[in-house]
């Protein structure tokens, strides 16, 4: 059997009578089928092919919620689980935006970081921040920054109504693989927040250029080479254009080097629309001041309970 991803190949020998069962990144991010050929090359040696039967089983899920969840459980948080070490040493800096939002947040009011990641965007702010964060690794890396973080999921918080003056949720909203998951992830943070409160949200945008022609910083060169085609989702190239919206993006390391490494991790996302963050904030029936803006590859939204 022949596995491809991002130009890489690999060859497995199926011996006879065997059972070959694929999961995780060979499942989710590589294509694999059984080329069609007279002969096959095991070792370097010449092997003539014979009639065979092979028989493949999948796993169909029917159910959307489920769908989703066996995603955002392997492509999401498994992923950051495995890169939490590398991952947390290139995300040093908080966002230019961020930063002057959470700048003008007063010293007693209680903000609430969902999907905090390593915690970055609450160091100025942890005598009066909590994180909550989906991957325990990251979180280990909050607690060792003594910050104050919860392992959870954000549409769930587990959170009593209306506990805090401010929510900051960035860029958690594109890891969410369905339309029912964002609004969900949009209610909890209108429930989470105190009549009056403000949130921000940020997302990657499938635009990658300003109204000016100004590219982001994130797509720094042209999409000369296409995305490559796994059995499921595109594989997006790293500091390219996005050619869909439901993409899996490689996280570059130290221990997985290049984006086309065979053993790079791919993260799911799903890149915005204009608009249609505001469209889903609308949705979730909480906010009565809604503004979206786009900022460097990113849209924003600024949201009033």
């Amino acid at each position: 059997m022949d596995f491809q991803r991002a130009g890489n190949k690999f060859s497995c020998d199926l011996k006879q009578r065997s059972l070959l069962i694929l999961t995780g990144e060979s499942r989710y991010s590589w294509t694999h089928q059984i080329t069609a050929r007279k002969n096959d090359f095991p070792n370097g040696n010449v092997r003539q092919r014979r009639n065979r039967i092979s028989l493949t089983f999948r796993r169909c899920v029917d159910d959307e919620e489920e769908a989703a969840r066996i995603i955002e459980k392997n492509l999401v948080k498994n992923v950051y689980d495995h890169i939490a070490d590398d991952f947390s040493a290139s995300r040093y800096k908080m966002w230019p935006l961020v930063e002057e939002f959470v700048d003008k947040v007063p010293k007693d009011h209680f903000v609430i970081d969902l999907g905090c990641g390593n915690g970055k965007n609450l160091l100025k702010i942890r005598d009066h921040g909590l994180g909550l964060e989906l991957s325990s690794n990251l979180a280990r890396i909050c607690g060792e920054r003594n910050i104050e973080v919860s392992v959870g999921d954000c549409t769930k918080t587990q959170l009593r109504d209306e506990i805090c003056d401010v929510v900051i949720s960035i860029a958690v909203l594109h890891h969410m693989s369905t339309v029912k998951r964002r609004i969900e992830a949009l209610k909890e943070i209108g429930r989470i927040l105190r009549p009056g409160g403000k949130a921000m949200v940020t997302s990657w945008a499938m635009k990658q250029k300003s109204e000016k022609g100004k590219t982001s910083n994130y797509a720094k060169k042209e999409n000369s080479e296409k995305s490559t085609n796994s059995a499921h989702l595109p594989i997006h190239k790293a500091r390219t254009n996005f050619e869909a919206q439901d993409v899996l993006v490689p996280f570059k390391g130290s221990k997985e080097g290049k984006s086309t490494d065979p053993a790079a991790k791919h993260r799911f996302y799903h890149v915005f629309m204009e608009g249609e963050m505001k469209s889903l904030a609308l949705a979730a029936g909480y906010f009565s001041e809604i503004e979206e803006i786009y900022d460097d590859g990113n849209y924003v939204l600024f949201l009033r309970k």
